[in-house]
């Protein structure tokens, strides 16, 4: 893989993935560590108290998780402002929204994706890593 180091010190580590040649993924996607994890333990009792509901079937339960989830993507944010003013200033040009499937159809790749292709030293970003240390 081709990758550009964008940020790497003490505090973060900013690493593009450049697009491979012939792919169709056109939006650049930027996943972050480092952040607070979603505690879902409260949304996960009322999920089994309400018999498992399927997502959209029980609106109390989709509120529950949406709540836990909307407390992960706000440091996610943190994180990435953070990462920005420390010097990854790429980071600055995109204009992102929150997708719980942005790496994989299953929802177990949640992250941020920018509306088009983010272009840095004349290569296509598939995807960034931003990892607070």
């Amino acid at each position: 893989m081709n990758t550009i180091t964008l940020l790497d010190n003490e505090s973060f580590f900013v690493e593009a993935l450049v697009r491979p040649a012939g792919t169709r993924n056109y939006q650049t996607r930027v996943y972050v560590t480092g952040a607070p994890e979603a505690d879902v333990s409260d949304a996960l009792d009322l999920y089994v108290a309400h018999g498992y509901p399927a997502r959209g079937i029980d609106a109390q339960v989709d509120k529950a998780f949406d709540k836990a989830y909307k407390v992960q993507a706000d440091g996610q944010k943190l994180v990435m402002a953070q990462a920005a003013k420390a010097g990854a200033v790429e980071l600055r040009l995109l204009t992102l929204h929150y997708d719980k499937f942005a790496g994989c159809s299953c929802g177990c790749s949640a992250g941020w994706v920018n509306n088009k292709p983010l272009v840095i030293r004349g290569n296509i970003i598939q995807s960034i890593l931003v990892r607070k240390k």
